[in-house]
């Protein structure tokens, strides 16, 4: 092999696709509005399927065949019984609505998508088709209470447990297409995660030449290291990205630097050191922006059982 052919098979490598199949979680909430299209656009830039997953809440269905239950009316303070087959009929019409939802913003992006629909409980549906996926996108808040700033169940288990990566959307942020792309921050560290995020991130800020800042934890022994090795990778991609290294008295004040550098999304590894004393949780529920969790892969998690 020539050296030119060395060099277009390293670009060739560099520029492979890590991400073919998003998966995005719906159902009536603006969250989850808001993660259809938040899905959709991702699924455009990075070349990917778009499978969309409606879940019939197991716990609602039987909610409703309880004789006891009935459904009041804020607005007039009346009540009228609710029954498992209307509550059947009322997942169903949701479940259209959804669907014909993501077939139009598909349409629109040209991207390539399936929709089905499951019944079960809600978090552990989606865990289970996360398996099949690279990325679940899921609405930060729960559809029992969708104006809670705190985390949902749904989103706080797929963050801890979901084999692939997770993006927490919020209804509150919502891009346009006539505003300019906004900027992209990842946290970029020694862990596998890190460096996965890193890469995502570059393809995501390639795509529509989006700014990209790197958050990199400071210390004597790796700072800089990390500073030229995200350098060198970014540049291979043709991005000249903003760097900034957080010292250990900074990382207590994460959130404040994201919403500082008025970003459009945030990559975070799930082992990153910048989440010292602070939980991924806390991070997610503080931030007003989408948050794209890197989960260390299967294997990573085998491995570190075997060493526990």
């Amino acid at each position: 092999m020539t050296p030119e052919q060395e060099q277009q098979a390293a670009q060739d490598d560099l520029h492979a696709p890590e991400v073919y199949r998003i998966l995005v979680a719906l159902d009536a909430t603006e969250d989850s509005l808001a993660s259809l299209d938040m899905a959709t656009r991702m699924a455009a830039k990075l070349r990917a399927e778009l499978e969309g997953l409606f879940v019939e809440d197991i716990n609602l269905l039987r909610m409703a065949d309880l004789p006891c239950t009935r459904v009041v009316s804020v607005a007039t303070t009346s009540g009228q019984g609710m029954s498992l087959p209307s509550m059947e009929r009322e997942l169903r019409r949701q479940a259209r609505v959804a669907r014909d939802t993501l077939a139009m913003n598909a349409e629109r992006y040209a991207v390539r998508w399936s929709f089905r629909t499951a019944r079960g409980a809600m978090a552990s549906e989606i865990l289970s088709a996360a398996s099949e996926a690279d990325i679940v996108i899921v609405g930060k808040s729960d559809r029992a209470y969708p104006q809670r700033l705190r985390l949902g169940a749904t989103a706080r288990t797929l963050s801890a447990h979901s084999p692939s990566a997770v993006l927490i959307a919020h209804h509150r942020f919502v891009t346009t297409d006539y505003s300019p792309p906004g900027a992209i921050l990842v946290a970029y560290d020694d862990t596998e995660t890190g460096d996965r995020g890193l890469r995502l991130a570059a393809r995501l800020a390639l795509s529509e030449r989006h700014p990209l800042t790197v958050l990199i934890p400071d210390s004597k022994r790796a700072g800089q290291r990390l500073k030229d090795s995200a350098e060198t990778l970014l540049n291979a991609f043709g991005l000249q990205p903003r760097i900034r290294m957080i010292d250990r008295g900074e990382s207590s004040r994460l959130v404040e630097m994201v919403h500082a550098e008025h970003g459009e999304l945030f990559v975070l590894g799930c082992e990153s050191p910048l989440l010292r004393g602070k939980t991924t949780d806390k991070v997610v529920e503080s931030l007003e922006v989408p948050v794209l969790l890197i989960r260390p892969s299967p294997v990573d998690l085998d491995q570190a059982e075997i060493r526990g």
